[in-house]
């Protein structure tokens, strides 16, 4: 009798390893048992409202967008200025205050367009216009601004981020919010090299 049972039972038991393994407890404690040899389960996906926040344990700023977010690719419907773009977001349109980024003035109301504010707003266009981004969360930043933009940070088709290079080339200043970001540290090196490289505005304008 044992032996007509035991090939059931080894296939009930592999069975269970392998949906036990699909499960966040159940990969660790597989991969404890046999080591390499396991059936790995992609980590949830986590979400503020539809959108996805990022982390990453060094806190720099990925090199590729983050793995996973398919569902929070967006089309850019207008550039307002280097820093506040339009997403086709669920059927609307939605405006986005990106973080970390503050470019010259050229559409504020009762304000003069400022030095490199014109340039900095072309090559934001040129940049974005019609192109579809990643759009991830900060949760130390909150989900929206004063005038109910979303604050996320961007990241382009081929993983650069929007911000970093923004800052890099000299089209804007870092900004930082009442508490740092995720990526200030980051943002605030790119905006050192462009200062030091005199590009940009950091060449313009008077400081």
């Amino acid at each position: 009798m044992l032996n007509r049972n035991l090939p059931i039972a080894v296939f009930l038991l592999i069975t269970y390893v392998v949906v036990f393994s699909y499960t966040t407890v159940g990969s660790g404690l597989v991969q404890t048992l046999f080591g390499k040899y396991v059936i790995q389960a992609y980590p949830l996906r986590t979400a503020l409202g539809s959108l996805a926040t990022t982390t990453t344990s060094s806190g720099k700023v990925p090199r590729t967008a983050p793995r996973n977010l398919e569902e929070n690719s967006y089309v850019v419907q207008r550039v307002v200025d280097g820093d506040t773009i339009v997403l086709a977001m669920h059927g609307r349109d939605q405006k986005i205050r990106i973080i970390g980024l503050d470019t010259p003035e050229v559409v504020a109301p009762h304000k003069p367009v400022q030095c490199y504010g014109p340039e900095a707003t072309v090559e934001a266009q040129k940049v974005l216009n019609g192109q579809t981004i990643i759009l991830t969360t900060d949760p130390s930043q909150g989900e929206y601004d004063v005038y109910h933009r979303i604050l996320g940070y961007v990241f382009l088709a081929d993983g650069t981020n929007y911000e970093e290079y923004m800052l890099e080339n000299g089209f804007g200043r870092e900004y930082t919010y009442r508490t740092p970001y995720q990526y200030q540290k980051q943002f605030r090196a790119a905006q050192t090299r462009a200062k030091n490289s005199k590009k940009g505005l950091w060449k313009v304008c008077v400081q």
